[in-house]
């Protein structure tokens, strides 16, 4: 049996990045007849990038029985995953390759290559409405998860180039998804997004601000500031991640991970603990 300590787990920082390793990387840990393949990934779209060269070559050498992914989660599912999940998502993996053939997500990719290889599928994401529990026994709110979401997915927009119908439809489809657990002050309205903004930030909202530097997680900054909000969050998913590592060690024995690379950083101490170094 491979076990992991929660607890070996780091709070990340970008003091954890280091120059002389950056994204794509695979690391690969090995114990006994256990072997676990981490590709921390750039997130990129093209599907010639370094990322996804590097995912096809890892399946290739690594030959895995199963995978865990980063990102498939929707608001209206309660739990983590299933077959019928699963098939939503490669139906939309599909339907995106259809459309462009020449970019996909590479979570998505990997999902259909698994696919394809009858290879077991797990998803590495926590449900959102346990996100939303985790926040509220740290002290923050559904608000706060709806918020910061919100800011994640404005500034993955702007780093890639896909947002569509512009700030205020976006918002109103997020509010949608999180409404019956959101307080009164949050509402369809932009402006109620504004407000919560504002109140979490200091500064009002300015879009050309929102990248990713700005929403990175950051615990040392304080409680109830923006760069906490998304540390408390992003050590929540951790914790996912290595647990259903775990999980499918101990049933598959040979696991790939695909995930950005910061999470490689926070997660390498309990991988290491648990097997020795990586390779």
């Amino acid at each position: 049996m491979i076990r992991f300590s929660l607890e070996d787990i780091l709070i990340y920082s970008t003091a954890l990045e280091r120059k002389d390793r950056l994204y794509p990387f695979a690391a690969r840990h090995h114990k006994d007849d256990y072997g676990l393949c981490f590709i921390a990934a750039r997130h990129e779209y093209a599907i010639n990038s370094e990322t996804h060269r590097l995912i096809d070559r890892m399946f290739a050498e690594f030959q895995p029985k199963a995978v865990i992914l980063e990102g498939l989660t929707r608001s209206e599912f309660e739990i983590a995953w299933d077959k019928e999940i699963e098939d939503f998502f490669v139906a939309d993996a599909e339907n995106k390759l259809r459309q462009d053939p020449e970019h996909l997500p590479e979570s998505s990719y990997t999902l259909l290559k698994a696919k394809k290889n009858n290879i077991v599928i797990f998803s590495g994401e926590p449900t959102e409405p346990d996100q939303i529990d985790y926040l509220v026994t740290k002290g923050y709110s559904a608000d706060d998860f709806a918020g910061i979401m919100f800011l994640w997915g404005i500034a993955h927009w702007r780093t890639h180039g896909i947002a569509e119908g512009g700030l205020e439809k976006i918002w109103r489809d997020n509010y949608r998804a999180y409404r019956t657990r959101l307080s009164d002050k949050m509402t369809e309205a932009f402006g109620s997004f504004q407000a919560w903004f504002l109140s979490r930030s200091g500064p009002p909202f300015d879009l050309e601000k929102i990248d990713n530097y700005f929403v990175a997680p950051d615990m040392s900054k304080p409680f109830g500031t923006i760069p906490h909000l998304s540390g408390t969050l992003s050590h929540f998913r951790d914790i996912n991640i290595l647990e259903t590592i775990q999980t499918a060690l101990n049933a598959h024995r040979r696991v790939m991970v695909v995930y950005g690379g910061s999470h490689y950083r926070t997660l390498k101490p309990a991988l290491d603990n648990g097997f020795g170094s990586a390779g």
